[in-house]
């Protein structure tokens, strides 16, 4: 929890807390992030310096005690090229604090494109770099400034005619956005599903051999299948590439959750 969470917590908490920072001899300006152990024998004094002005803040300095024998492990990561990172910071937050409605809206955002899968691996600074550049995201304070879509759209600017097919991938998984809509049940073998801006028609391809009754529908490689309705339509990077215009788009924090939808159901 961060510290201003102390405030809330029961009495006796804050004693372990109190006892455990007379321990390590760290003052109460000197942490701002608080872990408990499950057992309730150790914590740990943690200090991230710029918690709310960075999206993912660096892990500085941490202090483990051990309570019961009352030793003290340190450590510094200043200086290191790959520090720690923490995310999903809006949970150590009391819930009525002023700023987590932003910090859950680009949580929200990037669990949409599936950045946060297989989480065990993106705790240090470079692995979470090396995660969304591989997801076509970069975070500018608490917003996403790009996306795959923005990626393809400064790469190809607006001219007299975008090549938009010039953007489509191969893909050996589903995308993104028919994931979210995977893992959140949207595909069921009873629904019919419209891939709109189907690319090379990978997404395609993979629901048909899982059952799924889907077509896909693109401009430049799949012109000729019919459209017409389905339960299911999937406009995921389609409605973000049609909306930018030749510069740098910026989405509202705020606006974020409805603004990456992957997909609209009838």
């Amino acid at each position: 929890m961060h510290v201003e969470l102390l405030r809330d917590v029961p009495a006796c908490i804050r004693d372990t807390l109190d006892r455990a920072r007379a321990i390590a001899g760290v003052p109460t300006t000197g942490f701002n992030v608080v872990r408990f152990g499950k057992s309730g024998g150790d914590v740990s004094l943690l200090w991230y310096p710029r918690f709310f002005d960075e999206a993912f803040p660096v892990l500085e300095r941490s202090w483990s005690i051990d309570l019961s024998a009352c030793r003290v492990h340190e450590k510094s990561f200043l200086g290191r090229p790959n520090p720690p990172i923490l995310h999903r910071k809006e949970t150590l937050l009391p819930d009525d604090h002023g700023r987590r409605p932003e910090y859950e809206a680009l949580t929200l955002q990037l669990e949409s494109f599936g950045v946060f899968r297989n989480a065990r691996t993106i705790g240090t600074r470079l692995a979470w770099d090396q995660r969304l550049r591989e997801h076509g995201v970069e975070v500018l304070g608490h917003a996403i400034v790009s996306s795959p879509a923005a990626v393809a759209m400064v790469a190809h600017p607006i001219a007299s005619e975008v090549q938009r097919h010039r953007t489509a991938i191969h893909r050996t998984r589903l995308s993104s956005p028919m994931q979210v809509l995977s893992d959140h049940g949207y595909l069921e073998l009873d629904r019919t599903v419209l891939d709109y801006g189907c690319g090379r028609g990978d997404d395609v391809r993979l629901l048909r051999e899982r059952g799924v009754r889907v077509t896909g529908w693109d401009p430049h490689f799949a012109p000729a299948e019919p459209l017409g309705d389905a339960d299911v339509v999937n406009l995921g990077f389609v409605v973000n590439g049609e909306c930018q215009s030749s510069c740098r788009f910026l989405l509202n924090p705020y606006e974020s959750a409805r603004a990456s939808a992957p997909a609209m159901v009838s």
